[in-house]
Order: C-alpha cells, then sequence, then structure tokens
C-alpha cells in the first residue's frame, strides 16, 4: 500500500519552503502570525477557512491522485 502524506504536512511544507517570512505570509494571507507559527510548529490545527487563505496564497490546489 503507498504511504499517503497527509494534507497538514503538505502545508506545512510549502509554507517551510515559502521565500519570504512567516509574517510576510500570514500578512498576505489575512491571518495572525501566532496561529500560522503554532500551525507550522504542530502545536495546533487550522480552521478549513484559514487553510483556504493560505492555500490561494500559496498557488496551492487540492487534487484526487
Amino acid at each position: 500500500m503507498p504511504k499517503t502524506t497527509k494534507i497538514s504536512d503538505t502545508l506545512r511544507a510549502e509554507i517551510k519552503a515559502y521565500p519570504e517570512t512567516l509574517y510576510k505570509l500570514a500578512k498576505a494571507c489575512d491571518i495572525s502570525l501566532p496561529v500560522l507559527s503554532r500551525f507550522v510548529k504542530g502545536e495546533r490545527d487550522l480552521k478549513l477557512e484559514t487553510v483556504d487563505k493560505i492555500a490561494k496564497t500559496l498557488n496551492l490546489k487540492l487534487i484526487r491522485k
């Protein structure tokens, strides 16, 4: 059985690969820096609305395999 990747793990990796600071990403997504920071550290989950904002800013799409 192929290994699956969680959406949250993929999102964390994309956030870490973002060429700007977390502050600039949070600002671009219109979310608070503490929310983004705690998510990246694995300390909390995100609301779906917040995931949508981040995905839109990072130009990410959810596709079915």
